[in-house]
């Protein structure tokens, strides 16, 4: 049975449907938001401080620290890198407990009443930066570790020519303190010139 009336057609409506257009538009604002959301979330990624108003974006600061700071930083990562390398190859590592024990020590000549953190804080260094620091050098010295020989006429000679200097008073510290002095110059010694060959074998791409 049809409650249409004679003559009439029936037509079913169809259900209204937004213009394209307009459901385009809809998206883009909704996606326009959700990415606002993000940034704002993640402006420290992008922008380093605002002044008045007017933003400092990481772009500029990045290009000034490198502009300023990036020459000897790469220098310094390359050089790290090389013997991180280096200590790969030769199957050299440290452990956690040497890190430790090298903070331990540390931390007892800087006193118990000073703090290590703000002690690393006050001279431009995280903790994690120092601990690679400790890293790179246990590397170092295992990776040169018999290179440093010192004879008993060198210590003689030493403490002959710089006892006036010395603080120790007894003849056994007073050659304690020498052997650690020449031990240090000579480690140092070594490494410049262990490295400078490192070095020169490595093949090396600046891009800066």
């Amino acid at each position: 049975m049809s409650d249409t009336k004679a003559g009439e057609t029936y037509t079913a409506e169809e259900p209204a449907t937004p213009p394209r257009p307009r459901r385009r538009l809809f998206l883009v604002l909704i996606l326009l938001i959700l990415l606002g959301l993000v940034l704002y979330q993640n402006r420290g990624k992008f922008i380093a401080a605002v002044v008045n108003g007017r933003p400092i974006t990481r772009f500029e600061l990045d290009g000034r620290m490198v502009a300023r700071y990036g020459d000897a930083t790469l220098e310094e990562m390359i050089n790290e890198h090389l013997v991180k390398s280096e200590a790969q190859a030769k199957g050299v590592k440290t452990s956690p407990e040497e890190i430790n024990s090298r903070l331990e020590e540390f931390t007892k000549q800087i006193g118990e009443n000073t703090k290590l953190e703000d002690f690393l804080t006050q001279r431009g260094f995280t903790l994690e930066e120092f601990k690679k620091q400790i890293e790179l050098d246990i590397l170092v010295k295992k990776l040169t570790a018999g290179s440093v020989n010192i004879s008993d006429q060198e210590l003689a000679d030493f403490i002959s020519k710089n006892r006036a200097s010395l603080t120790a008073t007894s003849e056994a510290d007073l050659k304690n303190e020498a052997l650690e002095i020449l031990s240090s110059r000579k480690r140092n010694e070594t490494f410049q010139k262990w490295f400078q060959e490192l070095k020169n074998k490595a093949k090396v791409q600046k891009f800066i």
